[in-house]
């Protein structure tokens, strides 16, 4: 957890155990979605982006290719009410 000032949150990181072969993704977007929830819980509701490849790794099960091919990614932002 990297944090600006001593109350705003800036940027959470996380890593986990290695997921088994799950070139769909379900395993993943289920524990980020885990996060997701246990965090809307602590700062309210995030704008989530969820970007995929139409092109290459387009398939439904090669998500987790291009997401390791810098052609997909997931995020949340998450803003406090002062913001």
């Amino acid at each position: 957890m990297v944090r600006r000032r001593s109350a705003d949150l800036w940027r959470i990181a996380a890593a986990g155990r290695p997921i088994g072969p799950d070139p769909s993704g379900r395993q993943a977007v289920a524990r980020y979605q885990d996060l997701t929830t246990v965090l809307s819980d602590r700062y309210g509701r995030g704008v989530e982006t969820d970007v995929r490849d139409r092109e290459m790794w387009k398939g439904p099960n090669e998500y987790v290719m291009s997401i390791r091919q810098g052609r997909a990614f997931r995020y949340t932002n998450f803003h406090s009410p002062q913001n």
